[in-house]
């Protein structure tokens, strides 16, 4: 064999290995390829869901006022009484409903003269070691843990704390009046 077929048999065993090398490497391009559109479609998929969530937070926000409303309303009028007692599950049985809007704290003002609910809410609050957070209140009270109680336990403990009856701390905590 001469050397020119000799270099000629190497150059072509070269380029075989080459070849073969290249056909692994696009294979693994390929794979890539596949995954990154995989996790594209996942990301997709993902942005949509955020923005569905992002909707019905909003939806659910501009809701919460409104069943705020009709919650005060009924328990002014004293027809969730039966209800609220269920919920809260207290011993001395069902706490009579005292209709009108929820009284501001004064001294030696008892709090007899809160709704059954605000009651047992502020129960929770003056007997936890430290503030609490609203889903506490809730799980407290006996209520489901979902975001709509966690926000109703929200709105009542506010309800106290603007009318003086317990502090809401910055980190949006709620504990009892100092003293």
């Amino acid at each position: 064999m001469s050397l020119m077929t000799a270099k000629a048999e190497l150059a072509r065993g070269k380029a075989t290995e080459w070849q073969s090398l290249l056909a692994e490497a696009q294979e693994q391009v390929d794979h890539w390829l596949a995954e990154a559109a995989a996790e594209e479609d996942a990301v997709r998929r993902l942005r949509l869901a955020l923005e569905e969530r992002a909707e019905l937070a909003e939806a659910a926000a501009s809701l919460s006022p409104v069943v705020t409303e009709v919650d005060e309303v009924a328990d002014a009028v004293g027809a969730l009484a039966p209800v609220r007692a269920a919920e809260l599950r207290t011993a001395q049985g069902p706490a009579p409903t005292v209709a009108g809007p929820i009284a501001v704290w004064e001294p030696g003002r008892d709090e007899e003269v809160l709704p059954g609910m605000y009651r047992a809410a502020l129960a929770v609050v003056r007997e936890s070691e430290g503030a609490v957070m609203a889903r506490q209140v809730a799980e407290r009270l006996g209520w489901e843990t979902t975001p709509a109680r966690q926000q109703r336990a929200r709105d009542v403990c506010s309800r106290l704390a603007d009318r003086g009856w317990i502090v809401k701390r910055g980190d949006g905590k709620f504990t009892r009046l100092s003293g």
